[in-house]
């Protein structure tokens, strides 16, 4: 048996016999392609769901961008982030002109520890950006708590977390929430795209306005000058679509990441209750050899992430020992819902052998 490590033609051949393809020609047949009725749907259906507005942008990365540029946060800050988390969640940072403070990850988890907020100085810290790495829910209250006593601003990186929860929904425990519907995310549309949820409707305004180069209307300026970053209607026509069907797919996620927890708990990261899982990580020391021999027996993985940010971003060869172990020792699983019994099956027990071979 062959498993890739994802296959996304299962999950369109899926949409398109559920009836995405009249969705699109609809959609197609209107001529509105921007900032159309699709687009107004999406962002309504987001709204209700958060119980925040939601406002639709380019990817998650500019999620990211605008929130920070929103609170006025740029040139001559400071940000703290994650040693550890895809590029973007860096990028996004520099896009504003603001400097970085890189944290190190919790042993366990792979995301920010709450209580590096108690052993760190912030007193030059303006923004604070937690990563929910995985899907796995970071520290979240108790690192808002702490950011609320300092008056810092908190950005969720939730670009792998849609449906995850703790007390609430991530993405509603910052001051905004950015996501990204990027195609593998666990709610992806067919190209890129992304929401800022938050709670403050001045915030969400001047969001407005930024991602349409900080016009007001087609005739007036707002605040300030912002960018290009909107979503088509066709990806918005996706994104309902899936959304329509979203409970069955994240029941089916969910069903395959109880196995795979159950068969690789000496292995794993320890996932906080709620999770919506988007990748399944284990560690494993002897990386290169089981990946190799996972390919021999014809099953597909891939690395989330073989560095960390400050080394790949900035050059900066400073010590962070958690998330050199993470860069060093991880690797994905195939995890997706569209997943049958019998390849679960045979990835648990493929991995199995392979880390048997190569040992702790």
């Amino acid at each position: 048996m062959n498993i890739p490590f994802l296959d996304m033609k299962k999950e369109a051949e899926f949409l398109l016999k559920n009836g995405l393809s009249d969705d699109l020609t609809t959609t197609v047949s209107s001529g509105q392609y921007l900032f159309g009725p699709k687009s107004e749907e999406l962002e309504t259906k987001l709204s209700e769901k958060f119980n925040a507005e939601a406002i639709l942008v380019g990817s998650g990365t500019d999620a990211i961008t605008l929130s920070l540029l929103a609170y006025d946060i740029g040139f001559g800050d400071t940000i703290a982030i994650p040693a550890f988390s895809a590029i973007p969640t860096a990028v996004a940072v520099k896009m504003t002109g603001a400097n970085i403070r890189y944290l190190d990850i919790s042993a366990l988890t792979g995301s920010l520890s709450s209580n590096i907020f108690w052993t760190d100085d912030f007193e030059d810290i303006r923004a604070v950006i937690p990563v929910h790495l995985y899907g796995n829910v970071s520290e979240i209250e108790m690192i808002a708590s702490k950011c609320k006593e300092k008056d810092i601003t908190i950005i969720e990186d939730c670009a792998q977390a849609f449906g995850s929860k703790s007390s609430g929904l991530a993405g509603t425990f910052g001051h905004t929430g950015a996501f990204s519907f990027y195609p593998t995310k666990n709610l992806g549309c067919f190209g890129d795209g992304g929401v800022v949820i938050t709670k403050d409707t001045n915030i969400a305004q001047k969001i407005r306005e930024l991602r349409f180069y900080g016009q007001k209307s087609r005739a007036a300026m707002g605040v300030m000058t912002g960018m290009n970053s909107r979503m088509d209607e066709l990806q918005c026509t996706v994104l309902l679509k899936k959304l329509s069907i979203l409970p069955t797919i994240e029941e089916r996620r969910l069903a395959i990441f109880e196995k795979y927890k159950e068969a690789f708990s000496e292995y794993s990261i320890k996932w906080s209750p709620g999770s919506m899982p988007h990748l399944f990580p284990i560690l494993v020391k002897s990386r290169s050899k089981f990946i190799r021999l996972m390919k021999e027996k014809g099953v597909g993985t891939a690395i989330h992430y073989p560095f960390t940010l400050p080394a790949i971003i900035e050059k900066d060869r400073r010590s962070f020992p958690m998330a050199e172990k993470f860069a060093s020792e991880v690797v994905s699983l195939p995890f997706h819902p569209w997943l049958t019994d019998e390849e679960v099956a045979h990835i648990i027990n493929t991995t199995k052998i392979c880390l048997l071979e190569v040992g702790k």
